[in-house]
């Protein structure tokens, strides 16, 4: 199991044209610690169950997604922000 150096994966993402202010937020909310529930895992987990539905399956990426929500959930981090699921990778 290799550690990925975060601060370097997120610099070098924040540094691609296709990074969004949202993501580069994120990105420095995760780096910074903050996990202040701007948009809690328990609501990302809801908004993915939705689209799975609406879209009636057939969406692997979103269902494989979904279940590392679940787990975080599951984990106790369903009140922190998405930016939390990285704690699942320690």
């Amino acid at each position: 199991h290799q550690q990925v150096d975060v601060p370097v994966a997120l610099a070098a993402l924040n540094a691609m044209p296709v990074t969004s202010p949202a993501a580069s937020g994120a990105a420095a909310a995760m780096v910074a610690g903050a996990w202040a529930p701007q948009f809690p895992v328990q609501l990302m987990a809801k908004d993915l169950r939705y689209a799975l539905q609406a879209a009636g399956g057939g969406l692997p990426i979103t269902e494989a997604v979904l279940a590392r929500f679940h787990a975080a959930c599951e984990a106790g981090l369903g009140d922190e922000h998405v930016v939390a699921l990285h704690k699942l990778c320690r």
